[in-house]
């Protein structure tokens, strides 16, 4: 025998020991999975014999769930993370779908999906098996065995002994998981039992919906359990929940009721009284995920109805956050739990109802001892309403009293009714529907058929009722109201019911009425006893806020409304506003104003008869709803305050329900209102003494103030502040109008900008156009509806005004105009009164001022002429003596030269200085223009300049008859007169140029020489000029606001530039 053959022979005998090992290990295997072991113990078992079969480095199993998906079960490892979960899931499910087991040896080379091929690389996995777990044909699962990379790779031969292995632990697997099953049902029934011994041990409704939401969540492994209740509204809320977060409960329980309808799965379950499963919110489209908060974090649910003997209580939900598909067992135990719980719900429900029945007589006897010690008649009511509907386990009830005012059962209590039902609702006439037909009749009447309604009822969707119960509250032989009590359950009222309620109505009827005539005697003496205070403490005060304040708390301690009103009528508007008040948000009625006969305040006024409205919302005359529904109003009264034979305004109270005012009320107000108007009458008459006081007072000492000052500026700015302030005014201008253009100009202001000074208002611009337009005194409401306003920014927020003209004898010489930014300050006669006196004032003091200033300009031109004579009488005199002696000395014989050069020279130097002198004298004579226009002067100046001094002189300028501000002209002639002195004595020039023209709204003037030249400037306010002749015609430029520019001349020479903004004014050229 060779040795290949021995060699062989030995791997093949090694190889059959292998294999018995390995088939003994299976028998090893098999034997102790068959010992009815639990899942959680067969499941590692599994996997450790399986790995050491064919020496696998990790063992996982995947198990098909009851959805029909393959989940990882069992990690040997303890190392997988959610990735590698979901990737052997993923894999597996291929595997179990194709039913053969597959072998991958080498990643790189097998077909895997990608994600799969790297979750197996990260964990150092070079190959694995999977091998189909089947029972009886059926997939259990998918065995997953797994090698490293220093593993042996995988043959035919540990696949086949893998697959017979799989087949008894797939066995194994089903047969623990049947066991588990069968353990967990006897669980159920066993919790089932438990159940009902706890619910029939409990009569207390929480305490058995809170067991049935736990027991319900043990029975089907659910994650959360809740129960909703379903109401008379049909509506569910819940009530009872298990499983959830706390901040997840406390946003279910603040959700509130749901409507049935909007709720599929509950509509569907109380509709065909079936539970009613949803497996999967993300396949399923019926909505039910956001239709409710307790679901939307479930991924499927159940939801089981509530029923007993026909009637839905409520839906019991439980909730799972995987997809879960029900099985029947657990349908059953949901259903059967449900039944359990509505019958432990409506035996509690019944042995509450006995319970107080029993109690009844009791209640009725404690009433009447409770009622009878109460001395407030609301207190008395409530107290009736309440135990009526106790004695009888009513749902509702309502007491109704009759007002013979209005002929009419008004609801003055109501227990038990959905906040959609207003008191409105509940309103009757006798007669009308069940409670006015148990009035009228005197006889309780039981409605039990609300398929055929008495008229002005409501229909069964309003109320949900099932039974009603009215008697008559009869007092001293006469009825004064309607007790009725209704019930939204199946239970019907019967006559024993009628005959109770009957007698406890009595006993109530009459502890109702004396409570009602002790309130009020006791109401009638208190109301006395305060008008008597208010009335003299009217009469104490002559403040007109402290007499509206004091009326405002009477009203409301006479009335006891919350909300009081005072309205006034606008003197001067002729309309109400709302002067003073009380209530919730009194803040939202102060600009409130109302025209005569405008809604219910506004008819009182203009009907001068007092008004009481049981309910503005039923009257089509309410003015302002928007403020009525703020302040909740309902009920309210109002009466006229009369002074004199005059209606000044209109006395107001209301109340947030509806007829809460009886004819006695509005009768004190009447009374009232009448003590209130005598009041603010002299409140007023006293104001407006003490204003007309004051304003005397304020325009004396104006007077004095004004007629002292004699400087025109500062006149003007006392004026206009102290007019402000004489008249309650923001702000003010005073403007002196240009006799020559008619135009205003802005010379005083207060409290606006001082960019205002100087501006130029043409006849029909603003308020003080208006004025000079119309040459008559104006008052305005809002500025900016005036056509066309002064447009200018500061004057944007500005509100009412008043303008009047300032006269000197009938010239126009000025206007005063007023402004104020308050909307509520409107200007009235008896301002315009104020101010036309203190016009009048004004103008002397300015015509004064304006004499002053002119006395100041004469004695400026006196003091010239005097120092022109001295000049003449003195220096031109001793110049020309001077110049004889001179003379003849130059004609002395036998003169040296020298002597004789030095003499012509000083003789020639005395005639300039002579010369001189006579120019001076001639520009301190010259008054500014001398009666002539701008351009008549110029041309005159340069005609002499070419006369005297023989150079050529050239003057183009406007028509000689245009004319500019006399401000203007002045200045201008003098800056002009002053620059052709310049030419005179120091340029040399032998020809000189002067353009006068209008350049838009600047005036330019050049004056231009062939002189020397001298060096270019330009003049402004920060840099003194050179010289007393260019210092003073930078300052009278500057005076005009323009510009002063000297340069060379494009020939040479020196190019004299002033620019002078007209600013709007008026050039006036005669005709």
């Amino acid at each position: 025998m060779t040795v290949e053959a021995t060699l062989s022979r030995a791997s093949r005998d090694r190889r059959v020991e292998q294999l018995q090992l390995q088939v003994d290990a299976v028998g090893e295997l098999v034997a102790a999975l068959s010992d009815g072991r639990p899942i959680e113990e067969v499941l590692p078992s599994v996997a450790t014999k399986a790995a050491s079969l064919v020496g696998a480095s990790d063992a996982l199993i995947s198990l098909l769930d009851d959805d029909g998906v393959l989940r990882l079960a069992l990690p040997e490892t303890g190392e997988e993370s959610d990735d590698v979960v979901f990737e052997v899931g993923n894999y597996a499910q291929i595997v179990g779908q194709s039913g053969r087991t597959v072998i991958v040896n080498n990643l790189t080379e097998a077909s895997l999906p990608d994600s799969y091929r790297t979750i197996l690389r990260e964990y150092g996995i070079s190959g694995f098996m999977a091998v189909p777990l089947r029972s009886s044909e059926r997939l259990v699962g998918v065995l997953h065995l797994s090698q490293r990379a220093n593993g042996q790779p995988y043959r035919a031969e540990d696949a086949s002994l893998v697959e017979m292995f799989a087949t008894h632990a797939a066995i194994s697997i089903e047969n623990a998981r049947l066991f588990a099953e069968s353990r967990r049902f006897a669980h159920r029934l066993t919790t089932l039992l438990q159940i009902a011994i706890e619910m029939s041990s409990s009569l207390e409704i929480d305490e058995i919906l809170r067991r049935v939401g736990v027991r319900a969540r043990e029975l089907c492994n659910a994650d959360t359990v809740a129960i909703a209740r379903l109401d008379e509204m049909r509506r569910l809320t819940t009530t009872e929940l298990a499983g959830y977060a706390d901040e997840d409960e406390e946003s279910i329980r603040e959700a509130g009721p749901i409507a049935l309808d909007d709720h599929p799965l509950a509509a569907r379950a109380l509709r065909e009284r079936v539970a009613v499963h949803a497996a999967d919110s993300e396949t399923d489209g019926s909505g039910w995920i956001a239709c409710d908060p307790a679901l939307r974090s479930l991924r499927a649910v159940t939801a089981v109805p509530l029923i007993y003997h026909d009637r839905s209580i409520g839906i019991l939900y439980a909730g799972w956050r995987l997809k879960h598909a029900l099985n029947d067992h657990e349908r059953q135990l949901l259903e059967t739990l449900a039944r359990l719980a509505a019958i432990a719900y409506e035996n509690a429900g019944l042995f509450r109802a006995n319970s107080t029945r029993a109690q009844e007589f009791q209640t009725l006897f404690d009433l009447s001892v409770h009622a009878a010690s109460e001395v407030n008649a609301s207190a008395v009511i409530r107290a009736t309403t309440e135990a009526a509907k106790t004695l009888l386990a009513a749902d509702r009830a309502s007491l109704r009293l009759y007002d013979a005012q209005q002929d009419l059962l008004v609801p003055a209590y109501m227990s038990g009714y959905s906040p959609l039902i207003q008191n409105e609702h509940l309103i009757r006439k006798p007669g009308q529907g069940t409670p006015g037909r148990a009035f009228s009749e005197g006889v309780a009447i039981i409605q039990s058929d609300y398929d055929d309604l008495v008229s002005g009822d409501f229909r069964p969707e309003h109320v949900g009722l099932q039974s009603s119960l009215s008697v008559p509250l009869m007092a001293r032989g006469r009825a004064i109201g309607v007790l009725n009590v209704g019930s939204l359950r199946a239970r019907h009222f019967d006559r024993n019911d009628a005959d109770l309620l009957q007698m406890f109505a009595n006993q109530a009827a009459l502890l109702v009425d004396n409570a009602h005539l002790l309130q009020e005697a006791t109401e009638q003496a208190r109301r006395l006893e305060t008008l008597s205070r208010t009335a003299a403490m009217l009469t104490s005060s002559l403040e007109q806020r402290s007499v509206l304040d004091a009326i405002i708390d009477a009203v409301g301690r006479v009335t006891q409304a919350t909300f009081c009103a005072c309205y006034l009528k606008d003197e001067q508007a002729g309309d109400l506003y709302f002067a003073a008040g009380r209530g919730q948000r009194v803040e939202l009625w102060r600009d409130l104003r109302l025209r005569m006969g405008e809604g219910i305040v506004g008819a009182a006024a203009q009907n001068d008869a007092a008004v009481r409205i049981p309910d503005i919302r039923l009257d089509a005359r309410t003015a302002r709803a928007d403020l009525d529904e703020a302040e909740g109003l309902r009920a309210v009264m109002y009466a006229p305050l009369r002074a004199r034979g005059q209606v000044i305004g209109v006395l107001g109270a209301g109340q947030t329900a509806p007829d809460r005012f009886r004819a006695s009320d509005l009768q004190i107000l009447s009374v009232l209102a009448d003590h209130a108007a005598s009041a603010i009458a002299n409140a007023r008459l006293y104001d407006r003494t003490q204003h007309d006081l004051r304003q005397l007072d304020g325009i004396r000492q104006i007077v004095e103030v004004i007629s002292g000052e004699l400087d025109l500026n500062a006149l003007l700015g006392k004026v206009v502040r102290h007019a402000a302030e004489l008249v309650d005014a923001d702000g003010g201008t005073v403007s002196l109008v240009d006799p020559y253009t008619g135009v205003a100009r802005v010379n005083g202001i207060y409290g606006l900008p001082a960019d205002l000074l100087d501006l130029e208002i043409p006849p029909g611009a603003g308020l003080v156009g208006e004025v000079l337009a119309t040459r008559k005194a104006t008052i305005v409401r809002e500025y900016r509806a005036l056509r066309p306003p002064t447009r200018h920014p500061s004057l944007a927020d500005l509100r009412g005004g008043i303008a009047l003209p300032i006269w000197r004898q009938d010239a126009l010489i000025g206007v005063f105009s007023l402004f104020t930014r308050n909307p509520a300050r409107q200007f009235a006669d008896a301002d315009l009164e104020t101010l036309t006196l203190l016009a009048k004032h004004a103008a002397i003091a300015i015509t004064n001022a304006l004499l002053y200033r002119e006395s100041q300009r004469i004695a400026v031109v006196d003091e010239r002429n005097r120092i022109a004579r001295e000049i003449h009488d003195t220096l031109a005199q001793g110049l020309t003596g001077i110049i004889l002696q001179l003379e003849t000395a130059e004609m002395t014989p036998g003169l040296p030269s020298p002597v004789q050069g030095r003499i012509s020279r000083a003789i020639e130097l005395a005639r300039v200085n002579l010369e001189e002198a006579r120019h001076t004298m001639l520009d301190l004579r010259a008054q500014a223009l001398e009666g002539q226009t701008l351009t008549q002067a110029i041309e005159k100046l340069v005609g002499d300049l070419q006369r005297g001094l023989g150079i050529t002189g050239e003057f183009v300028g406007p028509p000689p008859n245009t004319r500019f501000a006399p401000h203007i002209e002045d200045e201008v002639f003098r800056i002009v007169q002053e620059a052709l002195a310049n030419v005179r004595r120091h340029s040399a020039a032998t020809r000189v140029a002067v353009r006068l023209e209008i350049d838009g709204d600047r005036l330019r003037l050049t004056i231009e020489d062939n002189g020397r030249g001298i060096a270019a400037r330009t003049f402004d306010d920060r840099r003194p000029a050179r010289g007393f002749g260019l210092r003073g015609m930078a300052e009278r430029a500057a005076m005009l606001g323009g510009t002063l520019s000297i340069d060379r001349g494009e020939h040479g020479g020196t190019c004299v530039e002033l620019h002078v903004p007209l600013a709007g004014q008026t050039v006036a050229v005669p005709r």
